[in-house]
């Protein structure tokens, strides 16, 4: 399953059991055995939706989703609002995961609406992780509607929102999924800039790849860190053009010698022969450039 949608899932029933002791109702016995047995339908709502996310099956997604819109309608969000909002959660997901086995673009934006009101009942302040998790979704939602609607200000929503995870999966604090975060800003940095006649946001994806790059090292994974180096020269490249600079190309020709010989080393032959035509691209712009 997807790192992120897994640990979504899990998030939510997290947030399901641990807020389970702070409950609004009065009868507090009733409530927990409540919110006991809404734990075991969500737990096998994410059976549910672990199985579709793996195999693609839509239906199973779909069952997925229609068990958390049931549940959602069981519990009194002004009683149970902790329960609730996991359960929003969950919905998010399960039409996150359909949203991007299809080719529109209806279920992401419910996905989205599911995560905002999610973060209504998770707030900064009162669950700052799993806020951050929450944005981080709503980030790669916002990213893949803004390619499919070409939406600059969609793309802006979204480096916001890896802004505000940030926040709190610091590098100290979590450093991998910080990496990460780091990735997927720099990937909605690029894709903006890409689309403007400027450099601001194409310098600001470098930075995110090289803050990634601190801890997604060749030493621990030397194919997503190839892959990065990939990403740079591309950018690198693209920044080389614009500013008609051939020491930029010469930074993106290294950057695609490194992901080669990495690639070959690692036997990801696929991934090395674009590497191969990157550098056959780069050396000819190079060779042509005229300062």
């Amino acid at each position: 399953m997807n790192f992120r949608i897994l640990i979504l899932a899990l998030s939510s029933l997290v947030l399901l059991g641990a807020c389970a002791t702070n409950r609004i109702a009065p009868d507090k016995e009733a409530s927990s055995a409540r919110s006991s047995a809404w734990q075991q339908r969500f737990i096998q709502i994410s059976v549910l939706f672990g199985r579709g996310d793996k195999s693609g099956d839509k239906a199973v997604l779909e069952q997925a989703a229609g068990q958390c819109r049931q549940l959602l309608s069981e519990i009194d969000r002004s009683l149970y609002p902790d329960d609730w909002g996991s359960v929003q959660n969950g919905l998010g997901v399960a039409l996150t995961s359909l949203g991007k086995l299809e080719e529109g673009t209806a279920r992401l934006e419910e996905a989205l609406k599911a995560y905002g009101e999610t973060i209504k009942i998770f707030t900064q302040k009162r669950a700052p992780k799993e806020w951050a998790a929450v944005r981080s979704n709503m980030g790669i939602v916002l990213t893949t509607l803004a390619e499919r609607d070409n939406s600059a200000a969609r793309f802006e929503e979204a480096i916001k929102a890896f802004g505000d995870v940030l926040k709190e999966w610091t590098r100290e604090r979590m450093p991998q999924e910080w990496a990460e975060t780091q990735v997927r800003l720099a990937v909605a940095l690029t894709a903006l800039g890409l689309r403007e006649s400027g450099t601001a946001h194409l310098e600001e994806a470098l930075k995110a790849y090289d803050e990634a790059m601190k801890e997604q090292t060749r030493e621990r994974n030397p194919q997503q860190w190839a892959g990065l180096q990939g990403n740079l020269g591309r950018i690198l490249v693209k920044l080389g053009e614009r500013e008609q600079n051939v020491a930029r190309l010469k930074e993106a020709l290294k950057a695609f010698q490194n992901a080669w010989n990495t690639f070959v080393q690692e036997f990801e032959i696929d991934h090395a022969i674009i590497a191969a035509q990157d550098i056959g691209h780069v050396e000819d712009l190079i060779s042509k450039f005229k300062p």
